[in-house]
């Protein structure tokens, strides 16, 4: 047998007997996707889905911004033949407060107009979103970025009207504005 042959075969035979190096762990995640999963805001409404739903569009429109869609997914479920409890999305937004932060990174518009779920779980109401300051740190912009500080007082002020019983919107206090800087 040639030496290179048997040099080869060796080489071979030490690799086959070697135990196998234990998986390498994932990557942690970046900072900027851990940011991204802020705590998630959560509120309870002593109401029925639908009356906490139709509070929050109407304290959103009083407001001066727009409701874009409201996605009722319970409803989407029973057409697709599948069983969920009451699950709406309300999706909104003014284009004074979000196009700053677009200019900023456009890959922020995969996450505006803002969303709020409304849901039922175990008999309760509840109310939730992301606040603001994970959408500025999943892109890098600046947490005290004015957008991002009218966003956070608009989304906690509408949830509340939403899970206020015999709240009626004052346009003042739940606009979606833009703050001066």
């Amino acid at each position: 047998m040639s030496r290179v042959l048997l040099l080869s075969l060796v080489a071979g035979l030490l690799a086959a007997c070697t135990p196998a190096a234990a998986p390498e762990a994932p990557p942690a995640a970046p900072a900027s996707e851990t940011a991204a999963l802020a705590p998630w805001i959560e509120k309870v409404s002593p109401d029925p889905v639908s009356d906490t739903v139709a509070r929050l569009t109407r304290a959103i429109e009083a407001g001066g911004a727009m409701v874009v869609a409201v996605v009722d997914h319970r409803a989407n479920a029973t057409k697709a033949g599948l069983d969920l409890p009451e699950t709406t999305v309300v999706i909104f937004g003014n284009a004074a407060v979000g196009t700053p932060l677009m200019q900023a990174d456009r890959r922020v518009a995969l996450d505006l107009p803002l969303k709020v779920l409304v849901w039922r779980d175990g008999g309760v109401t509840r109310v939730g979103y992301l606040p603001p300051r994970a959408l500025a740190a999943r892109y890098g912009i600046a947490a005290d970025h004015p957008s991002v500080a009218a966003m956070t007082g608009a989304l906690d002020r509408l949830t509340d009207a939403a899970i206020a019983p015999s709240a009626s919107p004052d346009p003042a206090t739940s606009a979606i504005r833009q703050t001066d800087p």
